[in-house]
């Protein structure tokens, strides 16, 4: 990189910044969405041992797995899949409880495979996936999941602003 291409890099990052303390506090459920969607991008990157740090020590699903479970489940994933991507669609989370956890639905469309503009291309979104999370503080990663529950949903099943999410990344869908 340049030193003029280094200078405008910076200016647009103080650009964002700022525009990013001007907006006000964010919202409980806005910082949730960016935690899930850091947890996507780690998955996405293969990011293993940083996504391990988003689990609760004492992670339940909702079969019964711990924290050591899923990791095996986890890892089996990523090392079969060729490609993943993840689009967290929509956001619904519910009041932070006596204990500080927080409940909340979320739904995702989980693809992997090909590129992204292969699946565009050829109008093939992906499986859809109704997650049911209980997320609880933690002082170093700010939140971890301690709860976790999922079924595949039909794109008809998904809440409206998932729908809209969904049409806008794949128009004519």
């Amino acid at each position: 990189m340049t030193g003029r291409t280094n200078s405008r890099a910076l200016s647009a990052v103080i650009l964002l910044a700022a525009m990013t303390l001007s907006c006000g506090p964010r919202t409980e459920e806005a910082k949730i969405r960016e935690f899930l969607k850091e947890t996507a991008a780690l998955a996405e990157k293969r990011s293993f041992d940083a996504l391990m740090t988003r689990l609760a020590p004492d992670f339940r699903d909702f079969r019964g797995r711990d924290k050591a479970a899923a990791a095996s489940l986890i890892e089996g994933h990523l090392r079969r899949s060729r490609g993943i991507v993840i689009h967290v669609l929509s956001v619904k989370a519910g009041e932070a409880e006596a204990g500080g956890d927080t409940p909340l639905q979320a739904e995702i469309l989980l693809s992997s495979g090909p590129a992204e503009a292969l699946r565009r291309l050829v109008r093939y979104a992906g499986e859809t996936y109704r997650l049911d999370l209980r997320l609880g503080p933690s002082g170093r990663a700010g939140r971890q999941i301690r709860y976790a529950a999922w079924e595949e949903v039909p794109v008809s099943g998904l809440f409206p602003e998932s729908v809209k999410a969904l049409k806008d990344l794949f128009p004519g869908l």
